[in-house]
């Protein structure tokens, strides 16, 4: 993990972020730590590749909340149509409006997904999810609907954390494995079955049909 003060001396957070990804592959979530708040700023923060921000002199339980999250969590940063759409959102914001305060999760976005998708997992075998297939597939549902629902930059910002807590929603011992997937969440989301299984809802790829 990568925490990075915006405001330096020599070279900005956000300089030195373009610099690091200019140069390889994502290593790993980078945080950005600024005095400042709004909109404006997070926006640069995310087209330069961050993918969380704290403000400094904030509460320090907050801090420790977020650094341990993307420390398990399994993301290597942000997805791409979250930051894309995050991005979108704030371009529609004033540039000088505050932000920060707003960025937290949404209980009643994650119950409205959550309980879309138990409804479809009750309606599968008993045994649906022991297989890897059967969690790609319920990533991507759980993914789509999330980008079906999400609108404000908080939303967008806090996807990866949403989709964390409606795993652990589902109560089921193969669930906890969920931050292993997550590491590999780019490459994943690129996978047909992922795909179709978020379009059209569990139980319709071939995989689960020949279950």
């Amino acid at each position: 993990m990568i925490v990075s003060d915006v405001e330096m001396p020599d070279m900005s957070g956000h300089a030195m972020v373009t610099h690091l990804l200019e140069n390889g592959l994502r290593p790993c979530p980078i945080l950005f730590l600024s005095a400042n708040d709004t909109a404006q700023d997070m926006l640069r923060g995310l087209e330069c590749g961050g993918d969380d921000f704290l403000l400094k002199g904030g509460d320090l339980a907050h801090l420790m909340d977020r650094l341990a999250f993307w420390l398990i969590c399994g993301f290597r940063g942000l997805p791409r149509t979250a930051r894309l759409n995050a991005i979108s959102a704030l371009e529609s914001m004033s540039p000088i409006e505050p932000v920060l305060g707003q960025i937290k999760n949404d209980p009643a976005l994650i119950d409205h997904v959550f309980e879309r998708l138990h409804r479809e997992i009750q309606s599968m075998p008993q045994d649906y999810g022991t297989r890897l297939i059967h969690r790609i597939e319920i990533m991507g549902r759980v993914a789509h609907l999330l980008e079906e629902s999400s609108e404000s930059p908080s939303q967008w910002v806090r996807f990866p954390d949403a989709l964390h807590q409606i795993f652990r929603k589902l109560r089921a011992p193969w669930a906890a494995d969920i931050g292993i997937l997550c590491r590999y969440y780019d490459v994943l989301c690129q996978d047909p079955r992922f795909i179709h299984a978020g379009e059209t809802g569990l139980g319709t790829t071939s995989a689960t049909q020949e279950h």
